[in-house]
Order: structure tokens, then sequence, then C-alpha cells
């Protein structure tokens, strides 16, 4: 079974990381062509517009994943075509639901772990058949109970800090 995105949301994302990568560039340019004393300024937007790309990445490389699962693998492509992962189905360990909050769908969301960490997450915000997948991961994994949503961790995640499985019911 292969995953579905949604496509009307792809347009409006492709957009808003366009647009935040043509603002960094722009304001590298104006950074190294016209130092004046509002350069802490610029620096400053230039952090903060690093900071929201980082965020950007991190919903490109854990929700948008075309999913495959076959007899005995995973077969996991993010958006950009990096990272792509083959995952044996018996490596992992399940997954916990969770409710993100969203304003396109009800925010269900399952948090697939492997080998104790946060691999990959499936919402019903990005996929048009976020039923069938729940189910077949219903199905063929553990579910290991709910997750409360925390945004600290998920912002701690797209820096490259992973997020380990938890046995108790509240993700701590």
């Amino acid at each position: 079974m292969k995953s579905k995105f949604k496509v009307g949301l792809l347009i409006p994302i492709v957009f808003a990381k366009t647009f935040l990568i043509f603002l960094a560039g722009l304001l590298t340019y104006t950074f190294l062509t016209k130092s004046t004393p509002t350069s802490g300024v610029v620096i400053g937007l230039y952090i903060a517009l690093l900071f929201l790309s980082l965020l950007f990445f991190r919903e490109a490389k854990f929700k948008w994943n075309k999913i495959e699962m076959t007899n005995d693998n995973l077969l996991i492509r993010p958006f950009f075509g990096l990272w792509t992962k083959t995952i044996k189905i018996d490596r992992i360990d399940g997954f916990k639901r969770a409710n993100e909050p969203s304003k396109t769908s009800l925010g269900d969301t399952l948090y697939v772990y492997v080998n104790g960490l946060r691999e990959f997450e499936i919402s019903d915000a990005y996929y048009k058949n976020y039923s069938e997948l729940n189910r077949l991961f219903s199905t063929r994994t553990k579910k290991l109970g709910k997750e409360n949503f925390n945004i600290f961790k998920n912002i701690k995640n797209s820096f490259g800090f992973p997020i380990k499985l938890t046995d108790d019911r509240n993700g701590r």
C-alpha cells in the first residue's frame, strides 16, 4: 500500500518555503553589500528566518513522506527524496496516537517508532488515505498508547534531537 498526499496543502507550503529561501537570500545580499548600523536587525531577521526554515524542513522530513508497506519492509521516501529508508517491519516498535493542532483537519496523527526513536509521523492533515494507513499500521504493528502533543519536543526534533519512545501514557 502507498500513501497519497493532499495536493491542496502542497501549493501553499511550497510557496512559503520558496518565499523563505528568497527572503534569506535577499537578507544575505543586503547584509554583504550594504553594511550599516542596522546590520544587527538584519542579522536578527536572518536568524529568525533560519529558525523558521528549519521548522519547515522538519515538516518535510517528518510529515511529507511517501510511505509504502510491503510484506516485509516499510519504504519511506521523504518529500525532497533525501533520507530514503527501508525498514524491516519486525524492527518497528509500534505507533502512538496524538492530536496535533491543525487548521485544515482534525489533527489526528500517528507517531511511528523504530528502535526506540520516532522515525516519522502520519497526519490526517497531509494524507488523503490517512484512515487506510491508520488501519494498516494498526494491523501490522503494535499500538503503544497515546501521546500528548508537545511543541517543544517537535522543535527539538527539527533541530536533530531524536524523540525517544517512552513507556508512560503521557509521552513525557
